[in-house]
């Protein structure tokens, strides 16, 4: 009798182009949320894992829209689901390739993409505060009050969390400066310094006059 031939069967999985950003790098803190939008989403074959402060996320049709507010660094990492193939040629612009095997190599395979970026620190357009302008010799004056901070993008700077240091300086030649409160007579000038804001850069004011 006639023997039946076997011969093997494979069934590969389905390849499918990793999702791509509207727009690449780093932005600037502007105290609204910034979108990035990935093209090619399919939520049937990937999917996706995210990380930072506050960011979020919802799919509009075949696109991910990725949100965030904040300074800090985020990230999203794509993964194919069971059945499904990451096409290795070409590969997306900007993003962290996790390989199986040798990257690019015939019988390797892409395990995950992961596109990283940064909401930078805004720079604040000034800073100013009130003095008393006077006092005794050997009296203990006042410190300073009324910390104010502007910015171009906001109405107003929360100061808290931060580290504001008044420095004092002798307007007589004799030196000083120190952050210290001067209770020797004589003249002096005073700048602040303000560091450590969650989302603007430190600034320093002019000396008073």
């Amino acid at each position: 009798s006639a023997k039946a031939t076997v011969r093997p069967i494979t069934v590969r999985a389905y390849p499918i182009a990793a999702p791509r950003p509207d727009i690449q790098g780093n932005v600037i803190y502007t105290a609204n949320a910034q979108s990035r939008t990935f093209s090619v989403f399919n939520s049937d074959a990937m999917e996706y894992e995210l990380t930072g402060t506050g960011i979020s996320e919802r799919v509009s049709g075949e696109s991910l829209v990725i949100s965030a507010t904040e300074v800090g660094e985020y990230s999203v990492k794509f993964t194919v689901k069971e059945g499904y193939a990451w096409i290795k040629d070409p590969l997306p612009s900007g993003a962290e390739v996790e390989w199986s095997g040798t990257p690019g190599g015939a019988n390797s395979t892409i395990i995950s993409f992961t596109y990283r970026w940064q909401i930078t620190k805004a720079t604040l357009t000034g800073v100013s505060f009130d003095i008393e302008e006077e006092w005794v010799y050997k009296d203990t004056g006042k410190e300073p009050t009324g910390l104010t901070l502007t910015s171009a993008i906001e109405s107003s700077v929360s100061a808290e969390g931060a580290t504001v240091t008044y420095t004092y300086e002798s307007t007589d030649s004799y030196g000083y400066p120190d952050t210290k409160l001067p209770t020797d007579a004589g003249a002096y000038h005073v700048r602040v310094t303000v560091s450590n804001l969650k989302n603007y850069q430190d600034i320093t004011s002019d000396w008073t006059d």
